[in-house]
């Protein structure tokens, strides 16, 4: 089997791996650097920079608009480069867009990631010393804007806000940042979540992330859960 596949694509280097279950891995037929240098940094207020899209030819960036999509989820395990990718969305959100039309909200219960962001002049407040008190403060503070914006004759149209929350599992509340899910779409309201093994308590309704940027997880049924498809194949990246 690996003599036929190395002669029907002309290579004797081809390495060819044949798995237990007969999935067979080959070197990609057009390998090309993925070179983030290539990304523009500038976008349009209110769109954040998810890296490059190299399934076009040309490259592409791909670029995640909050005027387009409600919530984003961003899961993956250690090392998949999921924190890299949330760090990129906040900051090219914060460079494109004035603090006059971005309040952003930060919770990171490890003090990691999030951390150089906070004094940036977007965020109105931040939970980054690993108790449960401040983080539950920063989630419902984000939840009395969706109730306020839902008044009968209330202004919407106020200031973007968006919560950023490193390490779903963490969270203390889940009850409110569902609410602010559901809720929180129509109102300018977003959430952008982090969390390394996805499971249905995490992430909830399948409908409440509509942007999902999976790096590798576990195994099929936690790339199920993350992906919201089957079969994404996210287990063997």
């Amino acid at each position: 089997l690996q003599y036929a596949i190395r002669q029907a694509r002309g290579s004797k280097r081809t390495a060819v791996r044949v798995c237990d279950d007969m999935t067979i891995e080959v070197d990609h037929p057009m390998p090309m650097p993925l070179d983030y240098s290539r990304a523009g940094l500038r976008l349009a207020p209110g769109t954040m920079l998810a890296g490059r899209d190299y399934s076009e030819r040309p490259a592409v960036d791909s670029v995640v608009d909050l005027a387009a999509t409600h919530h984003v989820l961003v899961a993956g395990n250690t090392g998949s480069g999921k924190s890299t990718l949330a760090r990129s969305l906040l900051a090219t959100l914060t460079l494109n867009t004035s603090p006059d039309d971005l309040a952003v909200y930060l919770v990171d219960l490890k003090g990691e990631d999030l951390v150089p962001f906070v004094d940036l002049p977007h965020v109105v407040e931040a939970a980054i010393d690993g108790k449960d008190e401040p983080a539950i403060k920063v989630v419902r503070a984000v939840d009395a804007i969706v109730n306020e914006r839902r008044r009968p004759g209330a202004n919407a149209s106020g200031p973007r806000v968006v919560l950023f929350i490193d390490e779903l599992s963490e969270l203390p509340d889940f009850d409110t940042l569902g609410s602010i899910l559901r809720v929180g779409r129509s109102k300018r309201v977003h959430v952008v979540a982090a969390a390394q093994r996805p499971t249905m308590k995490l992430i909830g309704e399948k409908a409440n992330y509509t942007t999902r940027l999976v790096g590798k997880v576990a195994d099929n049924s936690e790339a199920y859960t993350a992906t919201g498809r089957k079969q994404s194949g996210a287990e063997m990246l």
